[in-house]
């Protein structure tokens, strides 16, 4: 048994397996459904899919969570999240290059049906304060703990707008594709973007500095 959001109590019988719907697999920070890459944040919807809720707690991340294991192409995915309705996780480094995943979730000692998902070699995506994809995105002042954003519009957070012309911005960011060196799937790994984007600003083109893994982080990113 377990606890949802809401406040209501659901029971996950004894023998039954995890779903994973169609088309359930989705970007983590748009929550698009935009084919995923390798190396990225993923979120992954469906029923049954764990006994409770539970997140990890340190790095490198496990791949396994309350019991629960996520396959995809035979290799199991590092684990942030897992909750019976939704399992947030990182798609493995080992699927650069390929253009398509069969994903099974296993949970209460049984294996979901498999369902096969698209690989792009990006999706790129910018996170977002309310977590939701939508609205004011994760985007600090450089080397500043100060949010891009009217001073106030985010509570408990440092807030002022960007000056024109003077300050520098880190966009964070999810699905840049693959990176010089090694990186290591759950692992904080580092590397710069094989391909740097295009970066507008109210339309206009800006000059990228630097697009990479950030440090100390898995699966997240940085403009």
């Amino acid at each position: 048994s377990g606890t949802a959001s809401d406040g209501l109590v659901f029971v996950i019988a004894a023998g039954t397996p995890p779903i994973v719907p169609s088309g359930s697999v989705v970007n983590g920070a748009s929550f698009g459904g935009q084919p995923p890459s390798p190396g990225s944040i993923g979120s992954l919807f469906g029923s049954f899919l764990a006994s409770g809720t539970a997140s990890a707690t340190a790095l490198p991340l496990p791949t396994t969570l309350l019991g629960v294991n996520v396959s995809i192409n035979n290799i199991w995915a590092p684990l942030f999240f897992v909750s019976p309705g939704q399992i947030n996780f990182q798609i493995p480094w080992e699927m650069v290059g390929q253009s398509q995943a069969v994903i099974v979730v296993t949970g209460n000692g049984l294996s979901s049906n498999s369902t096969t998902i698209a690989l792009s070699p990006a999706s790129p995506a910018i996170f977002t304060t309310n977590g939701s994809g939508t609205g004011q995105g994760a985007i600090l002042i450089a080397n500043t703990n100060y949010f891009a954003a009217p001073a106030g519009s985010i509570p408990g957070q440092n807030a002022r707008p960007a000056q024109r012309g003077t300050d520098y911005v880190t966009v964070y960011c999810n699905g840049l594709g693959a990176v010089a060196g090694t990186a290591i799937s759950g692992v904080a790994s580092a590397g710069q973007t094989v391909t740097t984007p295009t970066v507008t600003i109210g339309g206009v083109a800006a000059t990228v500095t630097f697009s990479g893994l950030a440090p100390g982080f898995v699966g997240l990113y940085q403009i």
